[in-house]
């Protein structure tokens, strides 16, 4: 097990355990997420919406739409409920795309990301689907879901996964379970398309600048990029072509 919030900042979450310990004798925590950040409410988003002055639109089901965009081959902002802890992306700050597509990985990497063309992103998988996609072997899927180890993808599944691997034929995946219902929508809508519930999973954020933590955030960096399209919760926001 890798503590996904492998730097100096996963000291604050260590202390707060050590504290437990220390002072009620529970001797550990049972990571289910980490989704332990700010999140914002709809008369915030509304309110950032009206001042950056793009079009936007409430829908009735973002996760739907979503994967239908992203299954045309254009890249989504997605912004949800509270940010991640930690430097890992895990759907609710997240840079979307098909798992698919070099084009689209090398177009990220080029535009956003300002990396070597060839730097793989990494995928996030619905648990259900790991075994068959993946060599688990002996690794816990349960114990690593955080994009803290690699796994080799079974060879069948290369083309499907090839914007989301690296020159050897392994990725580093984020396992999405229960603890994240509309992103599990997504990853099910694409399933119904792609026979399997993987996406391509990038941080929201530009190069050189952190991760977006607030809808300003996303806007200001939805203002920056080339990206037609942002979801703020179930506000789609739309660039014209």
């Amino acid at each position: 097990f890798v503590f996904p919030h492998m730097g100096d900042g996963g000291l604050a979450l260590g202390a707060a355990v050590a504290v437990n310990y220390i002072k009620f004798g529970v001797p550990g925590c049972d990571l289910k997420h980490l989704y332990l950040g700010p999140r914002f409410t709809k008369e915030t988003i509304r309110s950032c919406l009206k001042k950056w002055g793009f079009t936007y639109r409430q829908v009735a089901d973002s996760a739907a739409l979503a994967a239908q965009i992203l299954l045309r081959g254009e890249i989504v902002l997605w912004f949800q409920g509270r940010m991640e802890m930690g430097p890992r992306a895990l759907g609710n700050r997240s840079i979307l795309a098909r798992p698919d597509k070099k084009r689209i990985r090398d177009r990220l990497n080029m535009a956003l990301k300002k990396r070597v063309w060839y730097q793989p992103f990494c995928p996030s998988i619905l648990c259900e689907d790991a075994e068959a996609l993946l060599h688990v072997d002996s690794q816990k899927i349960n114990a690593n879901r955080f994009m803290t180890m690699a796994f080799r993808v079974r060879e069948e599944y290369l083309d499907l996964m090839q914007g989301v691997i690296s020159v050897d034929g392994t990725c580093r995946p984020h396992f999405v379970g229960p603890e994240n219902s509309a992103y599990r929508d997504l990853l099910s809508e694409v399933k119904r398309k792609l026979g399997k519930g993987v996406i391509l999973n990038t941080s929201f954020n530009i190069h050189g600048e952190p991760m977006v933590c607030s809808p300003d955030d996303a806007l200001h960096m939805f203002s920056k990029t080339e990206i037609k399209y942002l979801f703020l919760e179930d506000y789609l926001v739309e660039k014209a072509s």
